[in-house]
């Protein structure tokens, strides 16, 4: 697939997202394929609105996923800052860290 350049901050930022995360990517291009399917490849509408509804969801999950563990990823790291500024306190003369 040929690389694309961005024409904008906003595309560059869209085309960096989908390069960082091939599943995101994946998600992407699922979409694009059921508005550009063929006629006769979903039937009717109702098969139409259940593919896009299952991968919005699948993205949606995808997405929640990345989140949580970025968040869980900051908090720990936050916590071995905290501890490791807390070992290295000066001791006040009755042995308790200021």
């Amino acid at each position: 697939m040929p690389q694309i350049q961005a024409q904008n901050e906003r595309e560059q930022k869209i085309l960096e997202a989908l390069r960082d995360n091939p599943e995101l990517e994946k998600c992407f291009l699922e979409m694009i394929d059921i508005s550009h399917s063929p006629l006769g490849k979903l039937d009717n509408g109702d098969e139409a609105e259940e593919a896009v509804v299952q991968v919005i969801q699948k993205t949606g999950k995808l997405i929640l996923e990345e989140w949580s563990q970025k968040k869980s990823d900051q908090a720990t790291e936050e916590a071995q800052n905290q501890t490791q500024n807390h070992l290295h306190g000066k001791k006040k003369s009755g042995g308790i860290r200021r």
